[in-house]
């Protein structure tokens, strides 16, 4: 069995074993290969398919890989399991070099009933180059590994990292009951490729679900930064008005800039300052279309396959619709 990966134009012959998945095969031969969760629910190690149909495509979930993008050519690596000769293709900008840097904690907040947000600042005078979007893999005193996206912009040194308790997480359980400032974090990246494309001109529309904010908050601060002429359109959804944080910051950003709108949205609200409903409801009711926008996206795998259904609807093409699908898993953490 024989897998070829073009990447930058050059392509590279890995030897499979029977059973390996292509990303597998991409790892073991020292491939630079883009992934995250490793089982099918991120959507990070997506790729094209160029030639051969000999291999199986595990269960995965139709937000990290949709029904129109297989049509497109386009498979998981992580599920892509090889039975014969396959070729793929990455483009150029997913192979990134990746860092490992270690960190001390300067900061750890507790900001709702669940979520955590804390901050590292890189030792020994280093920095981390990132494009706004992307996340890392973290880990922790304890041993634990988990991938979370960055708050902050890619100018900015210290990282900021916002973390929801899940029940019995060997992570988040670690970062909300023992994690301390002067601590030690190791960080490895950077990884994902929903991160904000600064050559296109037009409006953004950003949506995010929960702890879905940070990586939308680096998309937004960073493109605001960059170009504060701009038309971003932030929707912020949560379950209930108490799971809202940072509001303020997003209310008086959208104060200083007219071009930028924030509207926060909760499922279970009961009126006054926030919009009811599901969060991609909101956008749905506000906007007919968005062909000439790029959409940017972060949280739940529900929230993530309505709002590309949204994206289709609105007749923003694939490649302008980035998304990140937060998932309880080894690889993802929301």
């Amino acid at each position: 069995m024989n897998l070829t990966i073009w990447t930058g134009g050059v392509a590279k012959s890995v030897a499979a074993s029977d059973g390996d998945t292509v990303l597998e095969a991409a790892l073991a031969a020292g491939v630079r290969f883009p992934f995250g969760c490793q089982s099918g629910e991120c959507g990070v190690c997506k790729c094209e398919l160029v030639e051969g149909v000999d291999f199986d495509l595990r269960s995965h979930t139709p937000t990290a890989l949709s029904e129109r993008e297989r049509a497109r050519g386009k498979i998981l690596a992580c599920c892509a399991v090889i039975k014969g000769s396959i070729t793929v293709r990455l483009a150029h900008q997913d192979v990134v070099d990746q860092h490992v840097l270690p960190c001390r904690v300067t900061a750890v907040e507790q900001v709702t009933g669940d979520v955590a947000v804390f901050k590292l600042l890189p030792e020994y005078g280093r920095s981390l180059s990132f494009k706004a979007g992307q996340f890392v893999q973290l880990r922790l005193p304890n041993g634990a590994e988990r991938a979370y996206s960055m708050a902050n912009r890619p100018d900015e040194t210290l990282l900021e990292f916002h973390v929801r308790r899940w029940a019995g997480g060997a992570a988040s359980e670690y970062i909300h009951r023992t994690l301390a400032v002067g601590d030690s974090v190791q960080v490895k990246g950077p990884k994902g490729d929903a991160w904000y494309r600064d050559e296109h001109p037009g409006p953004i529309l950003a949506i995010a679900g929960g702890t879905g904010i940070a990586p939308i908050t680096s998309i937004v601060r960073t493109a605001v930064a960059r170009d504060p002429r701009r038309p971003i359109h932030l929707y912020f959804g949560v379950r209930r008005p108490e799971d809202f944080y940072g509001v303020e910051v997003f209310e008086a950003m959208a104060g200083r800039h007219p071009n930028v709108r924030f509207v926060p949205v909760a499922e279970f609200a009961a009126g006054g300052r926030y919009r009811k409903g599901l969060v991609t409801d909101a956008v749905a009711e506000d906007f007919g279309g968005f062909e000439s926008g790029r959409i940017y996206m972060a949280g739940p795998p529900a929230m993530i396959a309505a709002g590309r259904d949204l994206a289709a609807r609105f007749g923003v093409d694939d490649h302008y619709c980035h998304a990140d699908s937060f998932v309880n898993t080894s690889g993802m953490a929301a």
